[in-house]
């Protein structure tokens, strides 16, 4: 079995050299045996844990592993949770075990019942897999249980229906979007790019003008309109308007959001 250099220098420093045992007239005394019987303990543990490659294991070697143990932990006390399906299923997916990803989201999707927020991420997922008639089913489950509460299904709807040559449908379902969450910029992003498509280009400016307002000096905008012939002055760099919507990523740690799975269900 190969180590890395770093964990052979640990194994170096894991078992230092044996106590000196101070002899007593008489034979061994009882303390020899002891600290004998410790010292042969710990060999064995060591050889056992070197021999079954766990080691150095025990410890995760990123924050993916640590959410991902912690999860797993939380699913074997409620392994029916929507949420702790989900959000697992989601860091196997950036793990590359896509697999037991959409194993497990299927399994969030099927247990969430009316709960909102679920099948939008089972959507996103297999989008990403390119399973769209899947993903626009789990969008519309979405749609039918949250409403016009967000605007996050119509955003991830319509870019399920863009994937699949559906333009106009795509178009009327990111303007549903935009009305329930219209600061969100990556949704005028969005739409500015499907109207170039549509060849309506001057729509699609100002889409991506009014996007600029809340994400100053974005490339993406900046790129859009400089290919439609619209010079981009730079900003001073202040930003009036925070940006909102789905670009943004949740940075609540996974400890706190397992915590906040579970307030509800307490009895």
């Amino acid at each position: 079995m190969h180590w890395p250099s770093e964990h052979v220098e640990e194994v170096g420093t894991l078992a230092p050299a044996a106590p000196k045992v101070r002899r007593v007239s008489g034979g061994p005394s009882k303390v020899t045996y002891g600290l004998l019987g410790v010292v042969a303990v710990l060999i064995v543990v060591v050889g056992v844990l070197l021999l079954g490659g766990d080691l150095f294991n025990q410890t995760p070697q990123n924050d993916l592993e640590r959410d991902h143990r912690m999860l797993v932990e939380a699913l074997r006390d409620n392994p029916d949770n929507p949420g702790v399906l989900m959000t697992l299923a989601e860091v196997e997916y950036e793990m590359g075990r896509k697999r037991d990803a959409m194993d497990r989201a299927a399994r969030a999707s099927e247990v969430a019942s009316a709960t909102p927020g679920i099948n939008v991420r089972y959507a996103q997922l297999l989008m990403l897999e390119e399973r769209f008639e899947e993903a626009e089913a789990a969008a519309n489950k979405e749609i039918e249980i949250a409403g016009t509460r967000s605007g996050h299904p119509y955003f991830i709807l319509a870019q399920v229906l863009r994937a699949q040559g559906r333009l106009d449908e795509a178009i009327a379902q990111v303007e549903i979007a935009i009305r329930i969450d219209y600061y969100a910029a990556d949704m005028k992003i969005l739409y500015g790019d499907m109207l170039v498509e549509a060849d309506r280009k001057d729509e699609a400016i100002d889409q991506y003008n009014e996007a600029l307002r809340y994400l100053p000096d974005d490339p993406r905008i900046v790129k859009a309109l400089e290919s439609l012939g619209v010079t981009v002055a730079p900003s001073d760099g202040s930003n009036p308007h925070a940006p909102v919507g789905p670009s943004e990523e949740m940075t609540v740690p996974v400890d706190e959001l397992i915590d906040g799975l579970f307030e509800n269900q307490q009895p």
